[in-house]
C-alpha cells in the first residue's frame, strides 16, 4: 500500500511539478496617450508591481477593418524607471505593436 502511494505522489509531482503557476496579470492600463499639436506631450505615470520580470505591450495608433494602422506615431520614447525601453527608430506609421 505505501509503494502504491508512494507511487501515485511520484506520479503527480512529475505530472505537475513542471507546470507554471504564474498568472498573466494586467497591473497598469490600457491607457491611452494623445499627440497633441505643438512642442512634444510629455506624460507620466505611476503604478506599483512586485520585483521580477514582466511585458510591456505598447500599441501604436489603431487597427481599423482593412487591417491598417491608423493614428500611429512617427516617433515617441517610451522609459520605466528612467530606462529607455522603446525610442524613436522603434516608432513608424507601419508600427502597431511593440
Amino acid at each position: 500500500m505505501r509503494k502504491a502511494a508512494f507511487f501515485t505522489l511520484c506520479l503527480l509531482l512529475g505530472l505537475f511539478g513542471s507546470t507554471s503557476f504564474a498568472a498573466e496579470v494586467t497591473i497598469f492600463g490600457p491607457k491611452q496617450y494623445v499627440r497633441t499639436t505643438g512642442a512634444p506631450d510629455v506624460y507620466t505615470d505611476t503604478f506599483t508591481a512586485n520585483p521580477g520580470e514582466g511585458t510591456l505591450i505598447v500599441k501604436n495608433g489603431a487597427m481599423d477593418g482593412d487591417d491598417r494602422i491608423t493614428d500611429a506615431l512617427s516617433s515617441a520614447t517610451v522609459s520605466l524607471n528612467g530606462e529607455q525601453i522603446f525610442g524613436p527608430d522603434h516608432f513608424n506609421q507601419q508600427v502597431y505593436l511593440l
